[in-house]
């Protein structure tokens, strides 16, 4: 059975189930291009919507273009963010409970796994200042969604958003003075920027369509996003005052998730370009899209390591 009709048939279930049994994750026939630092992901063992994350696990793409996978067990873990030193991973798991989503950090080889967030309420979306000292992260202890911070050892947690209908998805910039994030305050997501600790909110994108999941460049001067204002979700960049707005894909899959390369020169991101979601890479003017991945299983979230090796 196809992938289409495995998303489509009435046997979702029975398909998904067969799935987790056998697994298929064996390399293409043809090699695919490799990458220049390891970029950490998270697989789910058949086709989900994007951001289903059932029975998902983290895995790293090495620079051979061999895969490592990190987590094993029964709880779904999912949305890996490298620490700046590339000697860690924090990542949201449920292994807590279904309603309980939590971030965890683990070295980077799988080992040391340590819930940091514990809190009863649904905790995501990690993501490490650049001296690696604290993680700014997500969490509806308060109902809707709003960004916090805390120590990289779960200590010392502050909110910093206030209100609004949620605010979601932070990013530091390289110095670590100020956040990107998006907030569907105005009804409709937008990207915004505050200072670290949570003044000084500004919203950098006004289009009526959803604009998503920011991410900063490594040289500050760039932040890619996701858009719906093309009718599907494609990539755009631009200056972080709002300027210089550029178009990356243009397609009519799903493109989402990016993250940019050490060097600032690549952007890796999800994409359904044909069926099931791979992870690509792309060049900030648009060029040179790349796929990196090629499995059965639907391959989501990539996030590139600040340093090479493996």
């Amino acid at each position: 059975m196809n992938r289409r009709s495995a998303r489509h048939g009435s046997l979702l279930l029975g398909i998904a189930a067969a799935l987790l049994a056998s697994c298929d994750r064996s390399p293409p026939d043809a090699p695919l291009p490799t990458a220049a630092a390891p970029i950490a992901f998270h697989s789910v063992p058949y086709w989900t919507p994007r951001y289903q994350v059932a029975n998902s696990a983290i895995y790293v793409l090495n620079t051979d273009g061999s895969e490592t996978r990190l987590t094993d067990g029964s709880a779904s873990d999912s949305y890996p963010k490298w620490s700046p030193d590339g000697s860690r991973i924090a990542f949201v798991s449920t292994r807590d409970g279904d309603d309980n989503w939590q971030i965890y950090v683990m070295d980077a080889s799988g080992s040391n796994q340590v819930n940091v967030s514990n809190n009863r309420a649904l905790e995501y979306g990690p993501t490490w200042s650049p001296d690696g000292s604290k993680i700014a992260f997500v969490s509806t202890r308060e109902n809707l969604g709003q960004i916090y911070v805390m120590n990289a050892d779960g200590s010392d947690q502050t909110r910093l958003t206030e209100g609004g209908l949620g605010n979601y998805a932070p990013s530091w910039s390289p110095d670590g003075t100020r956040l990107a994030f998006m907030s569907s305050r105005d009804r409709n997501l937008d990207v915004y920027v505050m200072d670290a600790d949570g003044s000084n909110e500004t919203r950098l994108t006004t289009h009526p369509a959803d604009d998503s999941v920011p991410a900063w460049s490594p040289d500050g001067r760039s932040i890619v996003f996701e858009s719906m204002r093309d009718g599907n979700s494609e990539l755009y960049v631009m200056a972080p005052d709002g300027s210089d707005l550029t178009r990356l894909t243009e397609n009519s899959a799903t493109d989402s998730n990016p993250s940019w390369s050490p060097e600032g020169d690549k952007i890796v991101f999800e994409s359904s370009l044909f069926d099931n979601f791979e992870i690509y890479s792309i060049r900030p003017d648009g060029s040179d899209l790349v796929r990196m991945t090629m499995n059965s299983t639907s391959d989501h979230a990539p996030s590139w390591s600040p340093s090479r090796g493996r």
